[in-house]
């Protein structure tokens, strides 16, 4: 307890002071944790939109025993769909990589990769095919072609499953 005077009014009175036990925190973006490995880590996953964000926020941490979810969430902010950037991004990169294997890879390296596309049933194996035996020709606007011709297909359609977390979440 302790005394004060008021400094207006000059009047006497007795106080008694309690301190709410608080720890300094700290916020930052998704964009700005991506990279980041941290020991504990709060997220809100309600008020995420499409499927990257809450990847990104839920793999910040190093450990499950580190993680805490804010507030309970609807499992639609975890298993929507990929935009059709990122699933266009993807198929580029694939494309990019079947053309790479395909002109400098290995005949073994070559032969692995076609036996995993036959093998995945890719809705785009007659496109994939045709890289394959016309990778060789070094065309440079071939690829570029192919890439307009597998976005063009992918429009409308899930190529790549929804990122199910649901799994990473009952973990928790």
């Amino acid at each position: 307890m302790r005394s004060i005077i008021h400094p207006v009014s000059g009047r006497s009175c007795v106080m008694k002071q309690f301190q709410v036990p608080l720890m300094p925190g700290f916020a930052m973006t998704t964009h700005k944790a991506q990279g980041l490995t941290l020991p504990r880590v709060i997220v809100d996953l309600s008020s995420c939109r499409g499927t990257e964000p809450p990847y990104v926020m839920v793999s910040r941490c190093q450990s499950l025993d580190g993680l805490l979810v804010m507030r309970p969430f609807p499992i639609s902010k975890i298993t929507c769909r990929r935009s059709q950037d990122a699933r266009n991004e993807s198929t580029r990169l694939d494309l990019s990589r079947w053309q790479s294997i395909a002109v400098h890879g290995s005949a073994q390296e070559q032969e692995a990769t076609k036996t995993h596309l036959v093998s995945t049933n890719n809705e785009h194996s007659t496109l994939i095919e045709q890289l394959f035996l016309e990778g060789n020709s070094e065309n440079p606007g071939h690829v570029g072609e192919l890439v307009q011709q597998l976005q063009d297909e992918d429009r409308g359609m899930n190529r790549h499953p929804n990122v199910d977390m649901s799994q990473m979440i009952h973990l928790m």
